[in-house]
């Protein structure tokens, strides 16, 4: 009984430590620089020039508009933590913006982006 108490006890605690992190990790994402700089366009060369998942990702998005990394792997069949992953390589090469809303990540691509 005792032994049950301590490890509810030892499980409070540790839900109040990821809480107070949770609620920390908030407040640094707010602060953080937005992604400011303009996106590159994504013309036909430059999709083809991206690796076939790379390209399939970027397809999804622009038929989309924004969507979460859930959404775009709905679209294309593929696994949420495999479009995040390539939503995010694209992020990097300046192709994709990232947004982020509460706990929910947003990806976009500019209307027009493929030319």
């Amino acid at each position: 009984m005792e032994e049950e108490q301590t490890r509810t006890s030892l499980l409070i605690n540790i839900i109040e430590q990821l809480r107070l992190i949770n609620s920390k990790l908030d407040i640094v994402l707010e602060k953080a620089p937005n992604n400011s700089e303009p996106m590159k366009e994504i013309d036909i060369m430059t999709l083809l020039d991206l690796p076939k998942s790379h390209r399939k990702t970027v397809m999804a998005l622009y038929k989309l508009k924004k969507a979460t990394a859930s959404q775009i792997a709905t679209e294309t069949g593929r696994l949420r933590a495999f479009e995040s992953s390539i939503a995010n390589d694209l992020v990097r090469l300046g192709y994709l913006q990232k947004n982020r809303n509460g706990h929910e990540t947003i990806f976009t691509i500019e209307k027009g982006a493929i030319s």
